[in-house]
């Protein structure tokens, strides 16, 4: 562990050093901070639904439930072959294994939306169903990598205009960028929206504003945001 830590020691001072070896050549530098931010709306939102015998009116079983909720969900357009999920399928399968000692009583699963007009449809169908423990527990964009793509690209570019900007309130221009740290910081990946959204908490979000609209409810936009540092040299301008 000892010789460990003194190989890292002296990979860290090496490459100082060369840092320093890099910089030292330029006589003057610039060095700016480029940021980009966009956001998204999300696309990607996922509930957490539970059903529960002893909550149904009705004391309805937990398979009888399930296949009322499924047909339901698959009316109003909903993909429940790939986006309905047994949340927590460790204890399924013990209930399955335990069938004969013990009864099911509950089941909670995961349901994957695109808007929010289908959270509106899904909690609406539902609360129909007498189903009222459902909330949402994420949401996301499915195209998150080329979002950060874009963003570290527009980052680069906004330093080069600053930089641009900078050198040419002192009569100078920036030269080549010689040192670009990247500082990776990306916000955004997952946002929760603070909607734990109940059945009842779903219809008080309904108002005679949004009454005519295709959905009562909205989610918060996903911020994302990028940043880079960047050395450019700093050169006379030419005559």
């Amino acid at each position: 562990m000892k010789r460990f830590f003194m190989t890292m020691l002296m990979l860290s001072m090496a490459a100082l050093t060369l840092t320093a070896q890099n910089t030292s050549k330029y006589e003057s530098y610039i060095e700016v901070t480029g940021k980009a931010e966009k956001e998204v709306v999300p696309d990607e939102i996922y509930l957490s639904i539970t059903i529960d015998q002893e909550k149904s009116k009705a004391k309805e079983s937990v398979v009888a439930q399930e296949r009322k909720m499924i047909a339901a969900l698959k009316r109003i357009g909903i993909d429940v072959e790939n986006n309905l999920t047994v949340s927590d399928m460790s204890s399924d399968l013990q209930t399955y294994i335990l069938r004969k000692r013990t009864v099911q009583t509950t089941k909670t699963y995961q349901l994957k939306l695109n808007n929010a007009d289908q959270v509106s449809k899904v909690f609406e169908t539902l609360a129909q169903l007498d189903i009222a423990d459902t909330q949402v527990i994420k949401s996301t964009c499915s195209d998150m990598e080329a979002v950060k793509e874009q963003l570290r690209v527009e980052a680069m570019q906004n330093a080069r205009k600053m930089a641009d900007t900078l050198a040419e309130a002192i009569d100078q221009k920036a030269g080549s960028a010689f040192l670009i740290t990247d500082n990776n910081y990306m916000g955004g990946s997952v946002n929760y929206n603070g909607l734990m959204m109940t059945r009842a908490a779903k219809f008080d979000m309904v108002t005679e504003e949004s009454a005519d609209q295709s959905s009562g409810i909205e989610f918060k936009k996903l911020k994302f945001s990028y940043s880079v540092n960047v050395r450019f040299e700093l050169l006379p301008r030419a005559e």
